[in-house]
């Protein structure tokens, strides 16, 4: 639906088209629950569709990966389907991994490691650290 409505420039369809993907997947409800094969099957419908030059699609498919596939890559099942489409689909593998790589560093200060500018071999966690202890500079935060 969503490539007939690109192909013929009929933005209504392709809305009503993101409307239902974004129903179906659970993508505007962060409560709902996702079936993630149903989710992995759809990726190379999305990304294999010649008809598809709009990325809206394909940037409602890349945000539900990046928010809530995460949690269900420990399933042997989902891992196995999920190595499966990163495999056949290496436009989505590149850019879900360019949407890791483009957060801004803020987001994921507590998660990251940085090395600590006097002591380069050793990376330090910036999370755990104590009151007062943050500041804004490159200097690593040290562990408490």
């Amino acid at each position: 639906m969503f490539a007939l409505g690109d192909k013929y420039c009929i933005p209504e369809l392709c809305q009503a088209a993101l409307a239902k993907y974004s129903q179906i997947t659970g993508y505007d409800s962060p409560e709902s629950i996702i079936d993630p094969l149903d989710y992995l099957a759809s990726i190379p419908d999305v990304f294999f569709s010649a008809g598809i030059k709009d990325i809206t699609l394909k940037d409602y498919a890349l945000g539900l990966a990046k928010n809530r596939l995460a949690r269900h890559l420990s399933e042997k099942s989902v891992r196995t389907f999920y190595d499966s489409v990163v495999t056949q689909v290496p436009e989505f593998t590149i850019k879900l991994l360019d949407k890791y790589l483009t957060i801004p560093e803020s987001i994921y200060v507590n998660r990251v490691y940085y090395y600590s500018q006097e002591d380069e071999e050793y990376p330090t966690s910036c999370g755990d650290y104590s009151e007062g202890d943050e500041d804004d500079s490159d200097e690593c935060l040290r562990p408490r």
